[in-house]
């Protein structure tokens, strides 16, 4: 019975026949695949992203399930391409059972990578965009506290003494009349987080600093009283609210005027005061900071000579962002190089060995090696090639999907997707490439049938 089902002509010429697709399998698939999304929808809205894995394996197990489909409607091309690799798609279409096998493991290494890749570079690019300071990079701070009058005169001048050439601009403190010590701070979201800021207290030369240029707008509202501040979201109509807070005295409240102002650098945030301001505010004002555009060399002892003056002293010195892209990404990309290759030629040694007929009677025609050889390449071109394509369209849905719990902070705070497009084309472009080319360069060497006397 089962000899009486083949087909003479196939069973001639010595291929094996073709394998029928399931029928309900693409529309099983499908349902998995919509059933998958649905879920990525929701599973992206929870705090963990561990829920948008799991949404993931939905879509994955539906794309393996048609992926049998895929194969035989991708086969419908072949007719366009050169013979050698017409003869290497409508092999793989026949033999849709192997090639299937082949191509979702590619598709499953490529979605993973893929997806992991954009979550990781989007946690990179929110927490880079988190990161804010009130100084410049470079700018070098010294903080003399609460120390009384004597001892800033005293580390003043040996501040002075140990950077020579550099221009330093005055800060000040707040204090009230009866001697206490005052901070004036204000709150403001940024990258979706609260932040509580320190306003400086200075004059144009600080602003100078700040600013990293000579701002007209910015000085003359300093200079008539005004607050100059860096914090788009924290003025409101024309007004930057303070809290005026000490270790030792009542709270207060204080609207003062304020003007925007363009920082330096786009991580900067803040506000400066103008003394009078704050004087009027009841408030005197003692110089105990200095600032300028300088960065001690490693191993320097700027600290150590000043707290030798006076103990209450503190130094701080803006880096800027150090913090690099996460490097665990090309180990990702290296375990896809192992994976996609090994098992794309793998499976193309398989397909060798089933054409073995076709390429047998290509050679007997008169074909060259080389030509034979890109028969063999063809089959690994379309195996991570198919494979890397539809674990793109996964992996992307999955990235942008887990960019939501690793980078929101709360409601109304939106997700950073940042896409690493390099790292995706040598995923997706790369690694098929080497998968082809490795199997360009095997050698594939027909078996000889028989000798000649």
């Amino acid at each position: 019975v089962q000899a009486a089902r083949q087909d003479p002509a196939t069973v001639l010429a010595g291929r094996a026949p073709a394998v029928a697709d399931r029928a309900g399998w693409p529309l099983a698939g499908a349902a998995l695949v919509v059933a998958g999304l649905g879920a990525i929808v929701v599973a992206r809205r929870q705090p963990e992203s561990t829920w948008v894995y799991s949404a993931a394996v939905l879509v994955l197990l539906g794309l393996v399930t048609l992926t049998p489909w895929l194969i035989r409607r991708t086969g419908v091309l072949a007719a366009r391409l050169r013979l050698p690799l017409r003869v290497s798609v409508r092999d793989a279409v026949r033999h849709r059972s192997r090639t299937a096998s082949a191509v979702a493991a590619v598709m499953a290494v490529t979605a993973t990578v893929v997806a992991v890749g954009i979550g990781a570079n989007s946690e990179y690019v929110d927490q880079r965009k988190a990161y804010t300071s009130a100084r410049p990079t470079g700018m070098l701070a010294i903080w003399g506290g609460t120390m009384d009058d004597a001892g800033w005169t005293r580390l003043r001048a040996e501040a002075v003494r140990h950077l020579p050439g550099v221009p330093l601009a005055s800060g000040y403190h707040a204090k009230d009349p009866q001697g206490r010590h005052y901070s004036l701070r204000y709150t403001v979201r940024w990258n979706g987080t609260r932040t509580r800021r320190t306003a400086a207290i200075g004059d144009e030369a600080l602003l100078k600093l700040l600013q990293g240029r000579n701002d007209p707008r910015a000085a003359a509202a300093l200079a008539s009283g005004k607050a100059v501040v860096f914090d788009p979201a924290a003025v409101h109509d024309g007004k930057l609210t303070l809290r005026a807070s000490s270790t030792t005295g009542p709270p207060r409240k204080l609207d003062v005027p304020a003007v925007l102002a363009e920082p330096a650098e786009e991580h900067m945030g803040g506000a400066l005061l103008p003394r009078a301001l704050v004087e009027r505010a009841g408030f005197t004002t003692l110089e105990r900071q200095l600032y300028g555009m300088h960065r001690e060399p490693a191993g320097s002892t700027l600290w150590r000579d000043l707290a030798q003056v006076n103990r209450r002293v503190s130094i701080a010195s803006e880096e800027g962002y150090r913090n690099l892209p996460d490097p665990s990404l090309w180990g990702w990309l290296a375990g896809a190089l192992i994976l996609v290759v090994g098992g794309t030629l793998a499976a193309t040694r398989l397909a060798a060995a089933d054409m073995r007929p076709e390429r047998a009677t290509m050679a007997a025609i008169g074909a060259r090696p080389g030509t034979l050889r890109v028969v063999v390449a063809g089959q690994a071109l379309y195996i991570s090639g198919l494979g890397a394509l539809v674990g793109l369209a996964a992996g992307m849905v999955t990235g942008v999907a887990l960019s939501r719990p690793l980078t929101t902070h709360g409601a109304g705070d939106p997700a950073t997707i940042a896409v690493p497009w390099p790292f995706v084309a040598a995923v997706v472009v790369g690694l098929p490439v080497l998968a082809t080319l490795a199997a360009l360069i095997t050698r594939t060497r027909l078996p000889l049938t028989h000798r000649l006397p």
